[in-house]
């Protein structure tokens, strides 16, 4: 009896330490994210690498396999049949599917029948909606009139928010090839003005910068509608860096500066951006997610250090996205939602004191901003 009271003893003691460890386990363990090789699909198109570049550095430190698909659309199709775990894409073309899907006439079978749903799980780096003018036509917003515009394609979904940009313009309105490098040589002989969305740094537009005398065009110049922002959820306001293309730089103080290269100006002009993020269906394990994360956001920052074209991925905001919350458009998983909540990102505080990674926030901590969402949220 004694020695059955010693073995129940030292076995409660095991699960004890056990529980124990799990409970503080560390924020680097990634035998769980190891163990598996998932597959990741995104768009792949010639002129636009960036999906895959950045997918392809993430496989340096996560088990992945690469599916690339010549449709952007496809890969949300084929997450939901389950031919790829995760996949890589931007806020415009997921809220493009939302709409779609939403448009569909439900039958008996969807009303009873359990669908898996989209849900996001981390962003990366943000894609820029570049405004590309001819320099020695377009100097002021007047001179927008009259202009030749190229947009993407008549059929591309999701591109009325380029179209718009121009509707308070007399322009004439052309669509593009398909094929940007066709579109580029177009600029400034025929094209005033073209729309792109590239990474920031865009190798294109500094490439063809260099050789036509293009520069970039603040988005304050449309004079945009006031619901135009609110209306396209997948848009960001953001700032962009003008010192990665010196001759667009020199241009642009040239036209907004009298001149002078000497006065002591920010860099920077007013842009839209678009998130790029991982998506995954909510019946992914919530304990992988969260070790995806983990391991995710402790190696990434390393990943592309030296690509100068993420530099603009900064700091963790997929939390943070305008199609999530509210709006019911894009649920955040909960595996992704418990890593964000223990680093204490459900805040809206950019100054809180604990360290984003390494040690994460205590309650005490988090309760001291004031604005720190549960987990329970």
């Amino acid at each position: 009896m004694i020695l059955l009271i010693v073995i129940l003893f030292v076995l409660f003691v095991l699960l004890y330490l056990l529980k124990k460890r799990q409970i503080n386990e560390g924020f680097t363990d990634s035998k769980l994210i190891q163990a598996f090789k998932i597959r990741i699909g995104l768009f792949y198109d010639k002129d636009y690498t960036s999906y895959y570049n950045f997918v392809y550095r993430m496989s340096s430190f996560i088990p992945i396999e690469i599916v690339k698909y010549t449709d952007r659309f496809q890969i949300f199709y084929e997450l939901k049949r389950r031919n790829v775990d995760f996949i890589f894409t931007n806020e415009k073309d997921y809220y493009v599917y939302w709409i779609n899907q939403n448009k569909k006439k439900k039958s008996l079978i969807d009303s009873v029948r359990r669908n898996p749903e989209i849900q996001a799980i981390t962003m990366a780096f943000y894609q820029y909606v570049f405004i590309i003018a001819d320099y020695k036509k377009i100097i002021t917003k007047n001179d927008i009139n009259g202009s030749v515009v190229a947009i993407m394609g008549k059929n591309s979904l999701g591109q009325d928010f380029e179209i718009e940009l121009f509707e308070k313009f007399k322009t004439n309105m052309i669509y593009r090839s398909g094929d940007l490098k066709k579109d580029f040589d177009k600029l400034c002989n025929g094209t005033d003005i073209m729309l792109a969305i590239n990474e920031h740094p865009s190798k294109q537009v500094l490439e063809y910068s260099n050789n036509k005398e293009i520069y970039l065009i603040d988005i304050d110049e449309f004079e945009t509608s006031k619901d135009y922002y609110d209306k396209y959820l997948f848009l960001n306001k953001k700032q962009l860096k003008l010192t990665y293309y010196p001759e667009i730089y020199q241009r642009y103080n040239s036209i907004n500066r009298l001149g002078s290269l000497l006065i002591d100006t920010s860099p920077y002009m007013n842009a839209f951006a678009i998130k790029t993020l991982l998506l995954g269906l909510d019946t992914v394990s919530n304990q992988y997610v969260y070790e995806f994360m983990k391991v995710y956001y402790n190696n990434i920052y390393d990943a592309i250090e030296k690509n100068i074209y993420f530099n603009n991925f900064t700091d963790l905001e997929m939390s943070v996205s305008r199609l999530a919350g509210p709006n019911g458009i894009l649920n955040i998983h909960e595996g992704a939602r418990k890593f964000y909540t223990k680093v204490g990102n459900f805040t809206l505080n950019s100054s809180r004191k604990c360290d984003f990674l390494n040690t994460e926030c205590t309650d005490d901590e988090l309760a001291s901003f004031g604005d720190y969402v549960p987990e329970a949220h």
